[in-house]
């Protein structure tokens, strides 16, 4: 799945992965990262939004996951 963005911060990479978001699936826990996932997850979270704290960014995701899934009418 592909996402364009503009980055918050300059940098020479231009292809980022969001390994907790894979589209139709559910957000993969974060305590499931492996640490270069991790890193990987922390660089699209500081390019992406801006953020530093992957908790706060992995939450974005959590959240539109249980969005997504009341609007199917699921349960969490």
């Amino acid at each position: 799945m592909s996402e364009f963005f503009v980055k918050k911060y300059p940098s020479f990479q231009f292809v980022y992965r969001n390994p907790v978001h894979c589209g139709e699936c559910d957000v993969e826990p974060l305590e499931d990262l492996t640490p270069p996932e991790l890193k990987e997850f922390e660089r699209f979270c500081r390019a992406r939004h801006g953020l530093n704290d992957v908790a706060a960014c992995y939450k974005i995701y959590d959240d539109w996951q249980k969005q997504v899934r009341r609007n199917l009418g699921k349960s969490d």
